[in-house]
This record gives structure tokens, C-alpha cells and sequence, in this order.
């Protein structure tokens, strides 16, 4: 059964994360569909709108308006009416009085235009361009009508307004060339949230206010994705666009029910199809653990013959895994006495290396913070951060591969300096010293200073610049008092002129106190040919000083081979 739970458990998750992903995949791709339409049937308004602003601009522009030669005026206007698509011109004074007026249903003659066409007319003139108007009921007319208003300046005359006025069913056929599938609604709102145009029920919401939803989600942002009840009160999902011509935004919204029902039916579908695999799963499962409890029951048998220092024999299980561990079982029982000594002595072994591991951990943990800590107190940002913390612990990589290649036995001097520098070209860095060999400690703080000054060199000093070389020198300083101790030196030589830095970063830090505190002495000397650091490092951080590196690796050797021939 413990098998059997262990195949279907995983086995549910992973369905239930498909099944989960699926549905999500299906509903956003319902909601990109929507949204997709809305900003179709948005552009299309604004094609209609600039359309109508175009033809009214071009009207605008007519030399019989700039000479009040309204009766020329009116014949371009009347041959311009086809490409209105139902619009109508009407011209009118500064003052309001409408001097031209082009609507084919007007059966009585207006003087004046309304309070709210002078004021899109005032707007228009005062700003010196197109106003698009909010849907109103026409006062002759008594039809829902829209106005594009087009200020007419005049040369030494008063300025002129001109509008075009059109019905708002003219934005229904829109709906119809969409044609939109069934449950799905499509509304356009004016600036006031006030409909202009209803794929259902135009006539009855034209000039009446959206739902509150919607204006809410207009208000809120130019585009997105809503679940509000619509003015019918019933639940839509809804998907809105608004213009940057007009102000004026289209919605399309799907029932509520009828947006979930493809995603009900996906999510039932793999719910079905993963209910299905589980339960084959299982069974397989149960088949499989029939197979293996009775071939346990051999081993089990087998085990106590082993306590028991007995010979083993058993029946052949068919498994070929048991019969193999039974085996196995006999082959062990005539040296078990002879590794429980080994073994002992390998349990007294394990524990020693383990208390020296958990030393050596602690100790390269609290590195690794104090390198954290002052990186991230240098660092002006987090990429920073990450780029210096990270070759930071890269260098102190690199001495740790050399230490587990040496068993922690320690690293040679001259090993460490290509480990560390090799990355900046050994070809501008010359390097010499005696053979001698650090300890474990010794070599990760050498190591993070090494690294500091390659990459300060780099940037900032001789390896930045072609002409500028490094030279690294290590030498035993011997005295009659006790052992030798090992003075370093790194000195840089045609790099920039040096100049000490205002602010001492966690490079300084490392070289004045942190190395030089663990190790011995030492100082920076921004002298203006180039940076110059000394270490001396004590006695008791030196293995073997002054030894032959007879243990010196292959690939050092050769190098110190070729150095010395040339």
C-alpha cells in the first residue's frame, strides 16, 4: 500500500498542476480573445472618427467658408456627403448662430445651436482643434447624435466653427461586421460613461449610463479585464479599450456562465483523464507490490540466518533482484567477522574526519558571511553586490580545490598565485619566490587578498592599461631567533597614476586588516607608479619554509621549467 501511495501521490499532484495549468490556459486565452475584439471594434471607431474628422478639416479649409460664400460652400459640402457615411454638416458663427445647416431630417429652420454645442464649440476654438463631443439627443431630431467640431480661423474675419453631426447608430454596423458570438455584448461609452452605441438593446441604453462596473473600470485604467454585473444585473466578465482620439471607450462582455462553461469543460475533462491514470496507476501499483512482499519474506528468512551465523538457503523467488541479494547474504556471512573489526576502526576513522569537517565548515561559513556583510556595505546596488559576492567566493573556491587537492594538507605559495591569478593573464604578471607551502587557513586569506588585487588591478591599476605589468615576490625571511616567516610583496608597475581612494571598500579591508590581522604584518602604499601591498606572514602559518617543492603538481612544475628557460 506504501508503494502503491507512493506512485499515486506523486502521480496526483503532477494531474492536478496539468489540470490547473490547463485552466488557466484556458481562460486567459478566452480573455485575450475578448480583449482582442475590443480593441478591434476600438480601432474601427477611431478609423469612422478620423474619418470624419478628415472630410471636416478638408471643409474646414474651403476658401468659399474663409469668403462667407455659403451658397459654394454648400455645393462642396453636398458632393463631400457621400464620404460623411450619413453625416451632416452644420456651420455656425462665434456667436453660436448656425449660418449653414445640412441636415437632411432638419423640417425647421434653428438659429441657434444648443447650451452644450457651445460649448464644445468654445472648446474648439479656444484650443485651436478638433473636439469630439459626447452622445446627447438631438433637439429637432430627438436621435442620439455626435458631434466632431472643427474650428475654422479666419484671416480678419471672426473664426468659424464647423461641425459634423452624426447619428450613433451609425457604430451598430460595426457590431454586425463582427459578427459576435452568441452571449457576447458589446457597448460604447462616451466620457461621461454614458452608452453611444449597444450591440442589444441600442435604442432602449443609448445616452444612458453604463453599468457601474464598467465606468468604475474606465476610470481605473485605459485597458483591461473586469467581472462586474452589467445594467441588466446579470454577471458579465468584461474586457474594456479606451481611445486616445476620443475618450471614449468600447467594452465587449460574455455572460458570466457561458465565459466559464469551456473552462468547466476543460477542467472536468482532465479531471476525468487524471482520476483515470490514478486509479491504473494504482492498480499497477498493487500488482507490483504482490510481487515483491512475497520475495521479502525470502529475505527475511535469510536475515535471520545471517544473525544466527547460518548458511543461507532458499527457493529461487523469480525476482532476480532478491535471488541475487540472497546470494549475497551467504557470500557475507563467512566475512562478517572479520569486517566487524575493520568496521570499528572505520567508525573511529569517520568520526575524526567528521569533527574535523564540522571545524573546517564553521570556519568557511564564517568567511562566507564577513564576505557577504562587507560586500554588501561597498555595494551601491544588488547586481553589484552579486558580481563582487560572487568572484569573491569564486577566489575562495579556487583555494578551496586546492586545499581538498592536497588533502587540506595546505597549498605551495606559488600554486595559490595561479589559481587565483591565472583569470587577470599570467602573460603581464610576473611571479618568483621559493618553494614554500601555506596552511589551510593561511591559503583562503592569501587567496581573497591575491583576488582583491588582481581585480582592483584590473579595473582601476596596472592590468587595466596594456603597458602596465604586476610583479609578485615571496620570499623567507630567515633569523637566527626561531623559523623564517614569508614576506610578499605584489607591486604594480605602468598603470595610472595612483591616486588613494576617498572611501575604503571591502578590497582595503581585506588587505589592511583582515589579512594582515590573521596572518602578521603588513601595509598598501599608494605610491603614484603604482599600488604597492606587503604582507608579512608568521612562522606558524608556514608548513615545511624552505623545503624542495618535491609535491609541487605536474602543471607547476612545467610552468616553473619554463619560466626558468626563459
Amino acid at each position: 500500500m506504501l508503494v502503491a501511495a507512493g506512485v499515486a501521490l506523486p502521480l496526483m499532484l503532477l494531474s492536478a498542476g496539468i489540470i490547473w495549468q490547463l485552466t488557466a490556459n484556458e481562460r486567459e486565452n478566452r480573455r485575450e480573445a475578448i480583449l482582442y475584439a475590443t480593441r478591434t471594434l476600438m480601432n474601427a471607431v477611431d478609423a469612422m472618427l478620423n474619418k470624419q474628422i478628415a472630410l471636416g478639416e478638408t471643409l474646414a479649409s474651403s476658401p468659399a467658408l474663409q469668403a462667407d460664400d455659403f451658397e459654394t460652400f454648400r455645393a462642396e459640402a453636398e458632393r463631400a456627403a457621400p464620404g460623411l457615411s450619413g453625416a451632416w454638416v452644420v456651420v455656425s458663427d462665434a456667436d453660436g448662430n448656425i449660418l449653414l445647416n445640412l441636415s437632411p431630417a432638419t423640417t425647421q429652420t434653428i438659429r441657434r445651436r444648443t447650451a452644450a454645442g457651445m460649448d464644445l464649440q468654445k472648446r474648439a476654438l479656444a484650443a485651436g482643434k478638433v473636439q469630439i463631443s459626447d452622445v446627447f439627443l438631438g433637439t429637432v431630431t430627438k436621435i442620439a447624435l455626435i458631434v466632431v467640431e472643427v474650428p475654422v480661423p479666419r484671416t480678419g474675419r471672426p473664426p468659424l466653427a464647423l461641425s459634423v453631426a452624426m447619428d450613433a447608430r451609425i457604430f451598430l454596423p460595426l457590431f454586425e461586421t463582427w459578427n459576435l458570438p452568441d452571449g457576447w455584448l458589446a457597448g460604447l461609452i462616451d466620457g461621461k460613461g454614458n452608452f453611444i452605441a449597444r450591440s442589444r438593446d441600442h435604442d432602449r441604453t443609448v445616452g444612458t449610463p453604463a453599468s457601474e462596473g464598467f465606468r468604475n473600470a474606465v476610470r481605473t485604467s485605459r485597458e483591461g479585464w473586469n467581472e462586474f454585473p452589467s445594467v441588466d444585473g446579470e454577471p458579465i466578465a468584461n474586457a474594456h479599450v479606451t481611445s486616445r482620439l476620443s475618450s471614449w471607450a468600447m467594452g465587449v462582455a460574455v455572460d458570466q456562465a457561458r465565459f466559464e462553461a469551456p473552462v468547466l469543460r476543460t477542467l472536468t475533462t482532465a479531471t476525468l483523464a487524471g482520476i483515470a491514470a490514478i486509479v491504473a496507476s494504482v492498480l499497477l501499483a498493487l500488482w507490483a507490490a504482490r510481487r515483491i512482499a512475497n520475495p521479502i519474506e525470502e529475505i527475511e528468512t535469510g536475515t535471520h540466518a545471517l544473525l544466527l551465523r547460518q548458511e543461507v538457503t532458499f527457493e529461487p523467488t523469480g525476482v532476480p533482484e532478491v535471488d541475487r541479494a540472497l546470494d549475497a547474504f551467504n557470500a557475507t556471512a563467512k566475512v562478517l567477522q572479520r569486517h566487524e573489526q575493520e568496521r570499528d576502526e572505520r567508525e573511529q576513522h569517520i568520526r575524526i574526519i567528521m569533527r574535523e569537517l564540522s571545524h573546517r565548515s564553521k570556519n568557511l561559513l564564517a568567511i562566507v558571511m564577513a564576505i557577504a556583510r562587507q560586500t554588501a556595505r561597498n555595494s551601491p546596488s544588488f547586481s553589484e553586490f552579486e558580481r563582487r559576492f560572487n568572484s569573491r567566493i569564486q577566489a575562495l573556491a579556487s583555494a578551496h580545490d586546492l586545499l581538498v587537492e592536497q588533502q587540506w594538507g595546505g597549498a605551495t605559495m606559488e600554486g595559490l598565485a595561479h589559481a587565483q591569478l591565472s583569470a587577470f593573464g599570467l602573460e603581464k604578471i610576473a611571479m618568483r619566490g621559493e618553494p614554500v607551502k601555506l596552511r589551510a587557513e593561511t591559503t583562503q586569506n592569501v587567496a581573497l587578498a591575491l583576488h582583491e588585487l588582481g581585480t582592483n588591478a584590473s579595473k582601476y591599476g596596472a592590468l587595466s592599461v596594456p603597458e602596465g605589468r604586476v610583479e609578485l615576490d615571496w620570499v623567507l625571511e630567515r633569523t637566527e631567533e626561531g623559523p623564517p616567516s614569508l614576506r610578499l610583496t605584489w607591486r604594480e608597475i605602468g598603470g595610472p597614476k595612483v591616486q588613494p581612494p576617498e572611501d575604503r571598500g571591502f578590497g582595503c579591508f581585506v588587505l589592511e586588516r583582515v589579512t594582515v590581522n590573521a596572518l602578521g604584518e603588513g601595509r598598501i602604499e599608494f605610491d603614484e607608479d603604482g599600488l604597492v601591498w606587503t604582507c608579512t606572514v608568521r612562522p606558524e602559518h608556514l608548513i615545511g619554509a624552505g623545503e624542495d617543492a618535491a609535491d609541487t603538481p605536474a602543471y607547476l612544475a612545467d610552468a616553473q621549467a619554463k619560466r626558468r628557460a626563459s
